[in-house]
């Protein structure tokens, strides 16, 4: 919850709401892994539902990294090991990585908001898992604001609509 709070106070457009409060409730029906991403993703939408000012929506990326198998067993202990990234882990597949890398970004600008590195990896590979995982967030922003003009275009034809409809009523009435 407090991570949440963290991205999204990054997008809000706070001096816009500055004698406000605004909370937002997410309940988690099934944990498998991703939940920060689709919180994030979720609550941005629903801010934006809200008609909230915000800079920009926000969208996040995990990325689990796993030790490649090597022919000495404890390759998983050493952060210079070999990595292999998976993108939007599994609850299984992070709590066997060597390292999770989460990150929340500004999606048109890809600036990241938020970033949280759990366990040990040289920087190199720390570098390439936040790129990877800015990829996944960029991605899953570009679905979010094709999802949110598709809905706005859908509002602003139903409201022409309406008002068409409201003046033939006033022509055929004269």
């Amino acid at each position: 919850a407090a991570q949440l709070g963290v991205i999204l106070r990054c997008a809000v457009c706070l001096w816009a709401y500055t004698k406000s409060h605004i909370e937002v409730h997410a309940l988690v029906l099934a944990r498998d892994g991703g939940e920060l991403s689709a919180l994030v993703s979720a609550a941005s939408v629903a801010l934006s539902d809200a008609a909230i000012e915000m800079h920009d929506i926000v969208a996040a990326g995990s990325v689990a990294l796993v030790a490649t198998p090597t022919e000495s067993n404890d390759a998983r202990l050493s952060p210079d090991a070999p990595m292999r990234a998976l993108v939007d882990p599994t609850e299984a597949e992070m709590r066997h990585a060597q390292a999770v890398v989460h990150v929340g970004i500004l999606a048109s600008s890809r600036a990241i908001a938020y970033s949280q590195l759990q366990g040990r990896v040289a920087p190199r590979t720390l570098l390439e898992a936040v790129d990877c995982a800015v990829d996944a967030a960029s991605a899953t922003g570009s679905m979010l604001r094709a999802h949110l003009a598709r809905r706005e275009r859908a509002a602003f034809d139903k409201s022409r609509e309406l008002q068409d409809r409201q003046n033939r009523r006033s022509f055929s009435e004269t």
